[in-house]
């Protein structure tokens, strides 16, 4: 089964390599990012908007959304404020990612 939405966290070069391997890059909403200076702003090469995480608060159906977090350092401080901004939120880190295929 495919989500219906996918917000990656961190507009950063380690996102834009996740996207460049993605396959179901239509159902990618935007980027999620706590820097001010990014915001509303395109991820390079791509063309995804930068928004700030506070977007989650409002967002419909939480339970058919994942939170991509593959930025390599302060993973569990960004999946914590994130389930602060909405405790529904489906959060997939890359910690995740490779305890699952390792």
């Amino acid at each position: 089964m495919i989500c219906k939405q996918i917000y990656v966290f961190g507009a950063n070069s380690s996102t834009q390599l996740l996207l460049k391997k993605l396959k179901h890059k239509q159902n990618i909403i935007c980027i999620l990012d706590n820097a001010t200076i990014k915001e509303n702003k395109f991820l390079y090469g791509f063309d995804y908007v930068v928004k700030k995480p506070e977007i989650l608060q409002s967002i419909n159906n939480p339970e058919e959304s994942y939170i991509l977090i593959f930025t390599g350092t302060y993973m569990d401080e960004i999946k914590e404020q994130l389930l602060q901004i909405n405790k529904k939120l489906n959060i997939v880190t890359m910690n995740d990612f490779l305890n699952t295929i390792i």
